[in-house]
């Protein structure tokens, strides 16, 4: 059974992609006027705002939830960029969480320094678990 596909991670990669397409069309097309210089008021900020929050949440949604191959690989650069996006982390907060941009190795350090500072105060204070 372990060869089944996840319908559930074929359907978001496939809303995913049927959603980036005119996403990305609405604001090429802002783009486009902009450099015409078609109008620039409120109503083109709120456009261009609009559609790149958008784009932030489709790329994320396609991360999250969609289907991949094992011989699939995201950049490491473009999983940073999704994560550094104001509405991103926005909701990783609202989860209780926070992305961190850190190598392997640096993640192996920091947690090394938590076990030793925790693990210092469990000892001094002689917490056990039940």
């Amino acid at each position: 059974m372990a060869d089944r596909p996840d319908l559930a991670a074929l359907i978001g990669s496939r809303i995913c992609h049927d959603l980036i397409g005119p996403i990305g069309a609405i604001g090429n097309g802002v783009e486009l006027l902009a450099l015409e210089g078609g109008t620039r008021g409120p109503e083109m900020a709120l456009i261009a705002e609009s559609v790149a929050q958008a784009n932030a949440r489709i790329r994320f949604f396609r991360i999250a939830f969609g289907g991949a191959g094992q011989d699939q690989r995201i950049a490491r650069s473009e999983v940073q960029q999704i994560l550094a996006e104001k509405e991103v982390q926005d909701k990783l907060l609202n989860a209780g969480a926070i992305a961190h941009f850190q190598t392997p190795a640096q993640l192996g350090q920091r947690v090394q320094q938590d076990y030793t500072r925790w693990g210092q105060l469990i000892r001094d204070k002689g917490i056990a678990s039940e």
